[in-house]
């Protein structure tokens, strides 16, 4: 039986890690958060962090070790006392 998730990225991604800092646009949720990246892509990261506060459409600015700019969560996944987090990146600094 042939295997039924279909790979639905539109860009190859690659591991990465290090520090992030993540400053969303949305007061209510925060000032600003330390993360670990974990992949990246041409046009978008996963980060892990400690706010389930991030919600999809959320906008943030990030600056880590190859890049700065601003993007959107597009999904979270709660593990634990952690969150993963898809981000598209809007525009770079």
């Amino acid at each position: 039986m042939p295997d039924q998730r279909l790979e639905k990225r539109r860009e190859p991604r690659a591991s990465a890690t290090g520090h992030i800092d993540l400053r969303p646009d949305d007061p209510i949720v925060g000032d600003g958060f330390e993360g670990t990246l974990i992949d990246l892509s041409v046009g978008g990261f996963r980060a892990r962090h400690k706010c389930p506060a991030f919600y999809p459409g959320l906008e943030v600015v990030f600056t880590h070790s190859r890049s700065k700019g601003r993007a959107r969560v597009v999904w979270n996944r709660i593990l634990g006392e952690e969150v993963e987090s898809g981000f598209l990146v809007l525009s770079r600094a």
